[in-house]
């Protein structure tokens, strides 16, 4: 597996390549704020980068505050049917996420005052790439960030998750999971519905980079 370091190199190159710059060109190694990582100056918006590379359901469990299961097979027959094991709790997780997004809404908040303080028109992202929890469909984690999102961190205004060193595979239909999601709140209001467009935008941005095999 590849390190912490070595994944934000390979989305370096990737948000130079949308048009993007590290914010630590303008602010430098230690600034006296909390920054994030990319920021985009035409387009107002900042993105921070989160590496999730610690596996929590390698043996299965639940996220009671999803009504979600997550299987891990043991001993299963073609049809299915089998043995599986999960444990129940994620208490622990669900902490370790939201510990994540709450530097994550902080760093982009005080970035988003360097540039461009009181402007409410700055949009704020984070890039959740799953590094490791191969057991773990991106969509669990797409949800527990939304969920996180639209009840305490008002500066994540959308999030893409992605898992761009592997597949996850669902263990009762064997199929592959998805390797990008976006999620934004649901507001039908005008500045919602354009961070809805620029988050999906940055997430079709990563599918295409990904799909010419610039992620091994």
């Amino acid at each position: 597996m590849k390190t912490p370091e070595e994944i934000e190199k390979d989305f370096d190159l990737f948000m130079q390549n949308i048009g993007y710059t590290r914010v630590s060109e303008d602010v430098g190694e230690s600034p006296n704020f909390k920054n994030a990582d990319y920021v985009n100056k035409h387009e107002k918006s900042i993105v921070e980068l989160k590496v999730l590379d610690k596996e929590f359901f390698d043996k299965g469990g639940t996220i009671p505050s999803l009504n979600t299961v997550i299987l891990q097979p043991e001993n299963i027959n073609e049809d299915g049917t089998g043995q599986y094991t999960f444990k129940i709790s994620d208490k622990d997780y669900k902490e370790t996420l939201e510990a994540v997004l709450k530097n994550a809404n902080r760093q982009l908040r005080e970035t988003t005052q360097y540039y461009w303080e009181n402007d409410d028109e700055v949009d704020g992202f984070v890039i959740v790439v799953q590094a490791g929890l191969s057991s773990l469909d991106p969509m669990i984690i797409a949800m527990m960030t939304k969920n996180a999102m639209d009840h305490k961190f008002s500066s994540i205004n959308g999030a893409v998750v992605c898992t761009p060193y592997f597949s996850t595979i669902n263990p009762v239909t064997g199929n592959r999971n998805e390797v990008c999601i976006s999620v934004t709140d649901e507001k039908s209001n005008i500045i919602s519905q354009r961070r809805k467009s620029k988050c999906m935008e940055l997430a079709d941005s990563w599918l295409k980079y990904y799909e010419k095999g610039n992620f091994e």
